[in-house]
C-alpha cells in the first residue's frame, strides 16, 4: 500500500510537470471596446486554447471595458465576474461554471500555473455578452460589446430611436447627400440582432447593419426628408443612444391671423450677407428653429398660409449655404415651410422688413457660430393683423410635462390650462385684442425633456419677440392637503403687481371663491419676460369642490372671463 502512494505522488508530481511544459507563456494584442492592450497568456503547444492571466490589472480593465468586474479570491481558489445583475463563478480545475441561476460545463477548467490563477477565453464572450473576432493578418484579437436592442419608441409629441449595447459605447454621427441621410457610427461594436430595418409610414426606412470588421463599427441610417428632425438627446445611460426623431408640429401663435398667400421667393448679395426676402400678401407670423452640427439646417415655418411660387427653390454658388427650399408643408392648417441646406454652422438671422410690409429679411453671413452661445429656436411677426393690445398667454405644462393631476375627476393640468387659454384667446380676439399661445396644442414649446430654464425661457421668449404688451401663465394649484383652496395671482417686479392685482380682483369677483391673495415670487418665467407678467392659479385641481368644479365647462368659461375682465381693467386704469 506505501508502494502505491508513493507511487501515485510520483505520478501526480510527473503529470503536474507535463503539464507545465505543455503551456507557453505569450501576450496577446486586444482591443477591448476600442482600448488597446497587451494582456499576459497561457497557450497550449498548439496553439488550441488560450487561457488569460485573470489577477493582471490589465485584465481587470479588459472586463470593465465590457461593463464587468473581475475578482479573484486565493483562498477559495474562485475567480468571480460580476455583469450587471449576475455573476459568474470560476472555480480553479472545475469544469462547471456558476452563471447565476444556470451551470455550464467549460470545455477547460481555470487553472493555477505558477502560482498564478488562469481563465479560459473561450468562456468569457458569453459572460460579458460581448463578441470576440480574431485578425490572422495583424495577429489581433477584438473584444466588443453587442448592439442587443434597436427599437423606435412612440410618442405623441415626439418619436425616439434607441439603440442598446451591453457595455458602455461611443458615436459619431453625420450627414449623406442624395439622398440626404443621417448615419450614426458606432465603433467598437457588433450587431446582435436578426433585424435589420424598421419601416414607418412618416420616417420611411430605417436601416442598420454591420458595417465593418477588424475593426467592429455597427451603422444606423435614417433618411432624412424635408419634414424631419433628427437630435441625439443627452445620454443617461452610457450603453444607450437616444435620438429624437421630430416631426413638425402645427404653429399658430398669434390667434388673429387670417390665411395669406407666400408671394415671393427671392435671394441676393449685400456686402458680406447672403440676403433671402420672403413676400406675403398680408400679416404673417414665423416660427424657425435651426438644427445643431452636423445637420446644420434652418427651418422657418409660416402658419395660415399657402404656397404660390412657381420657382420653389434656389440654389447658391457659395461655401458656406447649398439652397434654399420651400414648400407647402402642410394643408391643414396650412403651413409653409423654408428650409436653408446650410454646408456649416454660419450666422443666420430673421426678422420683419423695415421697408416693406409682410416681408421678412433672411439674412446669412459666412461666420461661424459659437455653438454654446447660439440660440437655436425663435418666433416673430411682419405686424399684426388689427391694430390693439398684444397679449400673450401660455398654458402651463403641456406634452411631456403633465403637471398636477387628480384622477378621481381624471383631470390634467395641462389639459386644463390650454383649454382655459383657448376660452381666453377667444374672449380677447372677440374683443379686438391680439392674442399669441405660447402652445395651442398639447405640446412642449421646445422638446420633451428639455431643462425647466429652456422650456420656461423660450415661453417667455416668445412674448419678447412678438412684443406682447403683457404675458399671462395659465395654471391650476395642487397640494397633498386636499382642503387647500381658492385662487392666487403670482409677480415679481414692480411691474407686473398692478396687473397681478386687477387679475386677481377680477377672477375671484367672477367665481367666487377663497381670495389667496397676491404673491410676489422668482418664477423664471416671470423673470425672463420683459412687460409685465403674472402667473395665475386659477383653482385648487386637488380640493374635492373645485375639482369637481374643474370639468364644468361653464365654470372654465366663468375662470377665463374672470380673466379677461382683469386684463381690460388694467389696460383701461393704464392708458
Amino acid at each position: 500500500m506505501k508502494k502505491f502512494i508513493l507511487f501515485f505522488l510520483f505520478f501526480l508530481n510527473f503529470a503536474f510537470a507535463q503539464n507545465e511544459v505543455n503551456y507557453k507563456n505569450a501576450v496577446m494584442k486586444i482591443f477591448a471596446n476600442g482600448h488597446e492592450m497587451n494582456i499576459n497568456a497561457l497557450q497550449d503547444q498548439s496553439g488550441a486554447f488560450i487561457y488569460l492571466q485573470a489577477n493582471d490589472s490589465l485584465m481587470r480593465n479588459l472586463v470593465n471595458y465590457l461593463g464587468g468586474i473581475i475578482s479573484w479570491k486565493e483562498n477559495e481558489k474562485l475567480i468571480t465576474i460580476d455583469k450587471e445583475i449576475k455573476t459568474a463563478r470560476f472555480k480553479i480545475g472545475s469544469n462547471d461554471l456558476e452563471y447565476g441561476d444556470i451551470k455550464v460545463c467549460l470545455l477547460y477548467p481555470p487553472i493555477i500555473f505558477k502560482d498564478i490563477p488562469y481563465i479560459p477565453l473561450e468562456a468569457l464572450p458569453g459572460i460579458l455578452q460581448a463578441k470576440l473576432n480574431y485578425n490572422e493578418e495583424t495577429s489581433i484579437y477584438y473584444f466588443d460589446p453587442l448592439i442587443n436592442k434597436i427599437e423606435l419608441k412612440e410618442e405623441p409629441q415626439i418619436n425616439q430611436l434607441i439603440i442598446s449595447a451591453s457595455a458602455s459605447i461611443n458615436f459619431k454621427y453625420f450627414i449623406l447627400k442624395e439622398p440626404s441621410r443621417f448615419v450614426i457610427d458606432i465603433p467598437n461594436t457588433i450587431l446582435d440582432i436578426g433585424q435589420k430595418e424598421i419601416i414607418h409610414e412618416k420616417f420611411g426606412k430605417i436601416y442598420f447593419d454591420q458595417y465593418s470588421l477588424n475593426p467592429n463599427i455597427v451603422r444606423v441610417v435614417i433618411p432624412l426628408g424635408e419634414d424631419l428632425e433628427v437630435e441625439a438627446a443627452s445620454r443617461v445611460l452610457l450603453n444607450q443612444i437616444v435620438l429624437n426623431l421630430k416631426l413638425p408640429q402645427s404653429v399658430t401663435l398669434g390667434q388673429n391671423f387670417s390665411l395669406q398667400t407666400i408671394t415671393d421667393l427671392k435671394a441676393e448679395k449685400q456686402a458680406e450677407f447672403l440676403i433671402i426676402k420672403i413676400n406675403a400678401s398680408g400679416p404673417i407670423q414665423y416660427e424657425w428653429h435651426r438644427l445643431k452640427e452636423p445637420d446644420n439646417r434652418i427651418f422657418i415655418d409660416i402658419p395660415q398660409a399657402v404656397l404660390k411660387i412657381k420657382e420653389n427653390k434656389i440654389t447658391f454658388d457659395s461655401p458656406y449655404i447649398e439652397e434654399a427650399a420651400t414648400a407647402q408643408f402642410q394643408k391643414d392648417p396650412p403651413i409653409v415651410r423654408i428650409v436653408l441646406h446650410l454646408k456649416e454652422a454660419v450666422f443666420f438671422d430673421i426678422h420683419p422688413s423695415a421697408e416693406k410690409l409682410n416681408q421678412i429679411i433672411l439674412k446669412i453671413k459666412a461666420e461661424k457660430i459659437i455653438p454654446q452661445e447660439t440660440i437655436y429656436t425663435g418666433t416673430g411677426a411682419t405686424s399684426f393683423p388689427a391694430k390693439g393690445k398684444i397679449i400673450c398667454l401660455d398654458p402651463g405644462h403641456g406634452g411631456s410635462d403633465s403637471g398636477a393631476l387628480n384622477p378621481k375627476f381624471n383631470l390634467v393640468e395641462k389639459v386644463i390650462n390650454l383649454d382655459l387659454a383657448q376660452r381666453l384667446s377667444k374672449i380677447l380676439s372677440d374683443a379686438g385684442y391680439n392674442v399669441i399661445l405660447t402652445r395651442d396644442t398639447d405640446r412642449d414649446v421646445t422638446y420633451p425633456g428639455s431643462d425647466n430654464k429652456v422650456e420656461l425661457g423660450t415661453r417667455a421668449k416668445i412674448a419678447n419677440d412678438l412684443n406682447a404688451d403683457i404675458f399671462i401663465s395659465l395654471h391650476c394649484n395642487s397640494m397633498y392637503n386636499i382642503s387647500c383652496q381658492g385662487s392666487s395671482t403670482h409677480w415679481y417686479l414692480k411691474k407686473d403687481y398692478v396687473l397681478a392685482k386687477a387679475v386677481q380682483n377680477a377672477l375671484t369677483g367672477k367665481i367666487k371663491h377663497k381670495d389667496c391673495g397676491l404673491i410676489r415670487s422668482k418664477f423664471y418665467v416671470l423673470r425672463k419676460a420683459k412687460m409685465p407678467s403674472i402667473l395665475v392659479e386659477t383653482v385648487y385641481m386637488s380640493n374635492p369642490v373645485e375639482g369637481n368644479l374643474l370639468t364644468q365647462s361653464n365654470f372654465r368659461q366663468k375662470i377665463a372671463q374672470g380673466i379677461f375682465d382683469g386684463i381690460k381693467n388694467y389696460f383701461n386704469d393704464n392708458e
